[in-house]
């Protein structure tokens, strides 16, 4: 199986204009890493903005195999997580297809990932906790387990006769629980891509550990986004 393309994926599904601090956050991936190649998935790509990301192939969403789980997907989780959803059907079927990392566009980089993916097939990046998440994952392309989270999906939705949170529904609870079945997932723990919990204010720290490679900051777009001032190991 080949090595994880150096490819970064980036999603926004829905009308809304694309923020400017997500842009920033987008654009420290690409100094950084000058030998990768970034996209910018766009449902609709004529309302990013002025604030698009510059300097990134942007695209328009790609034909799906889940195509009707994405345009049904008010079925199965409340109206306010749809876009995130949405995305979560997105991003799996793009690291499947393509191969390489996707990333949620709040996270932040600090310094280049390129030696912790060397011999990586399969990965996924541990929360503060430790705990679960989608918002950083990579493969190789057409690795069999990212087709599995892309063919079971339907299936793990239509056993739910009810809505769903949205972690549970398309989000890291049923995507940890495939990913983590195949004998070439690495895991890497949190210090390296997610050092602080999603409660603490990044704003507020003042240097970050030489291990951290990135930082998820957590500013999702359907859920309380109050911070809190971050350990002081942080901040001294």
């Amino acid at each position: 199986m080949p090595d994880i393309p150096r490819l970064f994926h980036f999603v926004w599904v829905g009308p809304h204009p694309f923020p400017a601090k997500d842009a920033a956050w987008v654009a420290s991936w690409l100094p950084r890493h000058p030998d990768w190649h970034a996209i910018l998935w766009a449902e609709s790509p004529e309302t990013l903005g002025e604030h698009a990301p510059k300097h990134l192939d942007v695209r328009p969403l790609p034909p799906l195999v889940n195509r009707n789980l994405f345009d049904d997907i008010e079925k199965w989780v409340p109206s306010r997580a749809i876009f995130a959803a949405r995305s979560d059907i997105v991003r799996y079927e793009l690291i499947a297809r393509f191969g390489g990392v996707y990333l949620d566009t709040d996270v932040e980089c600090f310094q280049n990932i390129d030696s912790v993916l060397s011999g990586v097939r399969l990965f996924r990046a541990e929360e503060w906790g430790p705990s679960y998440g989608n918002w950083m994952f990579g493969a190789a392309p057409n690795h069999p387990q990212m087709w599995t989270i892309v063919r079971e999906l339907a299936a793990h939705l239509k056993s739910h006769k009810a809505q769903m949170n949205v972690l549970e529904a398309t989000g890291p609870g049923y995507f940890c629980r495939q990913i983590d079945r195949h004998c070439d997932c690495v895991i890497f723990p949190h210090m390296l891509f997610n050092p602080l919990c999603a409660y603490d204010d990044p704003g507020q720290v003042t240097h970050w550990p030489a291990v951290s490679l990135a930082n998820h900051r957590y500013d999702g777009k359907w859920y309380d986004r109050t911070k809190n001032k971050p350990p002081q190991e942080f901040t001294n």
